[in-house]
């Protein structure tokens, strides 16, 4: 068996509705999001998949979508649209346009959806006059993300039948020891 890791760096921010602690506080992370995948046959160049192609794929997509961005899950999101405008209204700047840099050149929104069916879990880009939202149909907890970001980068390669996605990591800490969830199916 062949596997292939790559992952990228996402500065984001969220909250966990429902936390007995901090968590339930707005407050961020540098997220790491990796992704491996698993072959028992190379491709005739001899890879389990080019990294370009995953970094293209899935990272990038990924990357645009959920860097910078406050992640709100669907609860809190129908309790605070109102005042995510006024925030955003006050503190970004009008001539700050950001939205362009995640439009282009994506399918959005980013769906991670389980073969057998059942409801896609799904993260969508928001701006809250010009304050970058990203909102998720899920509680935005890093075992959550993991399995999204599994389902996403299965639907995203679906085009190689010959390689499949072993599994899909979010560390919520590296520093100063590492905090990881990680989903396989």
């Amino acid at each position: 068996m062949y596997t292939v890791t790559k992952s990228i760096d996402v500065d984001m921010a969220h909250r966990v509705r429902g936390h007995d602690g901090a968590c339930v506080n707005l407050h961020g992370h540098t997220w790491k999001m990796e992704v491996e995948l698993r072959t028992w046959k190379l491709n005739e160049t001899g890879f389990v998949v080019d990294f370009g192609v995953l970094k293209r794929k899935v990272l990038q997509p990924v990357h645009r979508l959920l860097d910078h961005a406050l992640l709100i899950g669907a609860d809190d999101w129908a309790l605070i649209d109102g005042p995510l405008h006024a925030i955003g209204a006050a503190v970004v700047p009008e001539d700050h346009d950001q939205r362009d840099d995640v439009k282009t050149g994506l399918d959005l929104p980013l769906q991670g959806l389980h073969k057998d069916g059942g409801m896609p879990e799904e993260i969508r880009p928001y701006y809250a006059d010009g304050l970058k939202l990203a909102l998720s149909t899920f509680t935005p907890t890093s075992e959550r993300l993991a399995r999204w970001l599994y389902y996403f980068s299965e639907r995203a390669l679906a085009d190689n039948d010959r390689v499949s996605v072993q599994q899909a990591s979010v560390y919520e800490t590296l520093h100063p020891v590492q905090a990881v969830a990680r989903y396989s199916a």
